[in-house]
């Protein structure tokens, strides 16, 4: 139920499975278990677009209210035990939480009591509410620079993603195996996203929808992680892997001082940072690394 509240409010499968910090087929599977064990269709599908079926509209102002009942329920009977949850906010820049689901069932495994929130940010704050102090700790892109120089802001890089050309399946360059940005060049091109913290450029798109729709529609070859290809394409699309050009880094970043920051949200970063430090001295972290990036035709990615 909680699954299908959020791609109703979604109405993206994709944004869905981000938020939820689950893989989109998953996802997917789950909703169509629910329509069947409902024996109704709640979701309209098709390549480019979801939406709500009457049952659905119907379906989801109940399910709203039957997670507020039960959250409340949870609620009391911890508040009487004396062991209300504790809860952490984090912020997550575009595409960023897809790659760090493992780091928060990881934590979740092992502290039991803290309950997470996501908010996610899209290319206009890729701050994902850091800088403005709307959160205290954001999933973001590096470079680290600017971290760096802002002087109050921690970081650890999480993970690598392979960067990407974004292009329609029938261009002449999406057969290639892979490419490098010499290839590219002469190319009608659109400005690589995401942007990053401190990226002085004011983003022309704010989605990944919005940015792979200007590309289908001849508005030049796009380049981006791989994860971004694999969770947001469209059908239609190609992505070639990128030769020469450094990988993208997902990083967790928090306001300084680390001792500052509220208990369980102090207590995540920590966290992070040890496996973190585990991964790079050849321990076995189980959720830092790098994602290969594999030449995709995007055509199965829709639910």
């Amino acid at each position: 139920m909680r699954y299908f509240v959020a791609v109703a409010e979604e109405l993206n499968f994709g944004r869905a499975a981000g938020r939820l910090f689950v893989a989109q087929p998953s996802l997917s599977r789950q909703i169509r278990r629910l329509e069947d064990l409902l024996g109704v269709a709640l979701l309209e599908r098709s390549t480019h677009h979801v939406s709500l079926t009457d049952a659905g509209e119907a379906f989801l102002g109940a399910a709203r209210r039957t997670l507020g009942e039960a959250g409340a329920a949870v609620g009391a009977a911890r508040r009487a035990a004396g062991t209300e949850e504790e809860r952490i906010v984090l912020g997550c820049a575009a595409c960023a939480s897809d790659l760090v689901g493992p780091v928060y069932r990881a934590f979740s495994e092992s502290h039991p009591a803290v309950g997470m929130e996501a908010r996610h940010f899209d290319f206009v704050d890729p701050w994902a509410g850091l800088k403005d102090g709307s959160v205290l700790a954001s999933f973001v892109w590096l470079p680290a620079e600017v971290l760096a120089a802002e002087g109050r802001f921690g970081h650890v890089p999480l993970l690598e993603d392979g960067q990407v050309a974004a292009m329609p399946d029938n261009h002449p360059l999406a057969a290639s195996a892979t490419l490098s940005p010499g290839d590219l060049a002469g190319e009608r091109r659109l400005p690589n996203v995401p942007p990053f913290p401190g990226d002085r450029a004011r983003p022309r798109f704010a989605t990944y929808e919005e940015y792979f729709a200007a590309v289908l529609g001849g508005g030049g070859i796009g380049v981006v992680p791989a994860s971004a290809g694999r969770r947001y394409g469209l059908p239609g699309m190609s992505f070639v892997p990128l030769k020469g050009l450094p990988p993208r880094t997902a990083a967790l970043a928090w306001r300084e001082p680390l001792g500052d920051l509220p208990p369980a949200l102090g207590a995540f970063v920590r966290f992070v940072q040890d496996l973190h430090a585990r991964h790079r001295n050849g321990g076995r972290a189980g959720t830092t690394g790098r994602v290969p990036p594999a030449k995709t035709s995007v055509g199965s990615l829709n639910p």
